[in-house]
């Protein structure tokens, strides 16, 4: 009688061996198949949304003769138009949002998904004397899940009578961004002008004798109120950052902390460099060199500041190294010490009712706006 033979343990971890590569194999074949799906989806959402806003720009140029382009905002161009067969007029505007990742012409928009980013935009309008001129507009977009660029590259003839500018006076520039307006400067300082690029005041605190202090770290993020204002999540978009030292290849946020009323005196600051993003990073590796610090704690001046902390008893964010139980230097403060906010240099305290903090945006000036600042 045959017996029945059974499998070795050697043959089960074999089988078992096959079976688990195949299982591998099969599942990273599928992975590939759904990745390619979802590449080519996106890719073909972006391209028509590209198109159709193409072929809407293309049109007016088309139909109508541009009698002038003008900048209404540093995101913003207008376009006046007047029709090649009966003369009636038509005005658009075309808008880019880099922190919503929303470029808008007329009444039309594309919003791109997360991971995409704008690149440097151009506009191009140099006059030949001779009629036609050119006139190109460049926007790339980029998303990290496709290869391409699928941002606007617009091309159009314009006659020379035609008024076509993309100049705005730094007095009139605003940096309009996440539904918040972020004022842009270059005299910063009473009785002193900084000629090494432009400026945002992206916080400002008047403390009001201690009855206006922050209560939440959203608040402390974003807020649009006169005297607890706040557009600090600008500083999650990398754009804002330069290579403002000049020799470094890093690249840097560039930070001036101003006290308008401080007993100290209204003509001094903190400057410097930071490389972090004090919102949700710890400090780094500072470069210390290249700042200029009227106050430093008595000593203890952090070379910038450090991550935000929900649970300080003084504020969001200190540039004081060590236990701040005096409060000083803080931003988004949570409480008042004898109802102000209080800074020190190296021997003496002095109070303020108020605290600024402008970031230079001269990088994204030159390089993420339709329009640009002059004087």
């Amino acid at each position: 009688m045959k017996k029945n033979k059974g499998f070795t343990l050697i043959e089960l971890i074999i089988s078992f061996c096959i079976v688990s590569t195949i299982s591998i194999l099969l599942f990273q074949v599928l992975i590939s198949i759904k990745e390619l799906y979802l590449e080519g989806n996106l890719k073909t959402t972006f391209l028509n949304k590209q198109g159709i806003m193409t072929k809407k720009i293309y049109s007016d140029f088309d139909n109508y003769n541009i009698t002038a382009m003008t900048s209404c905002g540093l995101q913003c161009l207008q376009f006046d138009y007047v029709s090649k067969t009966d003369g009636t007029t038509k005005t658009a505007k075309l808008e880019v949002d880099p922190f919503n990742m929303l470029i808008t012409y007329d009444k039309y928009s594309i919003e791109y998904t997360n991971g995409s980013t704008i690149g440097k935009i151009t506009v191009d309008y140099d006059k030949t004397g001779t009629s036609p001129d050119i006139l190109q507009i460049k926007i790339p977009v980029y998303n990290q899940l496709v290869d391409g660029d699928y941002g606007l590259n617009i091309v159009t003839p314009y006659t020379n009578t035609a008024s076509i500018s993309n100049t705005i006076t730094v007095a009139n520039a605003n940096i309009d961004i996440g539904g918040m307006s972020i004022d842009i400067d270059k005299k910063l300082i009473s009785g002193t002008t900084y000629h090494d690029g432009y400026w945002g005041r992206i916080f400002y605190h008047n403390i009001q004798s201690g009855s206006n202090l922050f209560t939440s770290k959203d608040e402390f993020l974003k807020n649009n109120e006169t005297n607890k204002y706040s557009a600090l999540f600008i500083l999650n978009l990398d754009i804002f950052k330069g290579k403002f030292d000049g020799t470094s290849k890093t690249k840097y946020y560039s930070f001036l902390l101003y006290y308008p009323t401080s007993t100290f005196g209204t003509s001094e600051y903190n400057k410097w460099l930071q490389p972090n993003n004090f919102l949700k990073e710890d400090l780094i590796d500072n470069n210390s060199s290249s700042t200029e610090i009227a106050w430093n704690g008595g000593g203890t001046w952090n070379s910038g500041f450090d991550k935000v902390k929900e649970n300080d008893a003084c504020g969001y964010a200190s540039a004081f190294a060590g236990t701040n139980s005096s409060c000083y230097l803080v931003l988004g403060a949570k409480k008042a010490i004898g109802g102000n906010i209080l800074l020190k240099d190296d021997l003496t305290e002095y109070t303020s009712q108020d605290v600024e903090l402008w970031l230079r945006v001269d990088n994204y000036t030159n390089d993420y706006t339709l329009s640009k600042i002059v004087g």
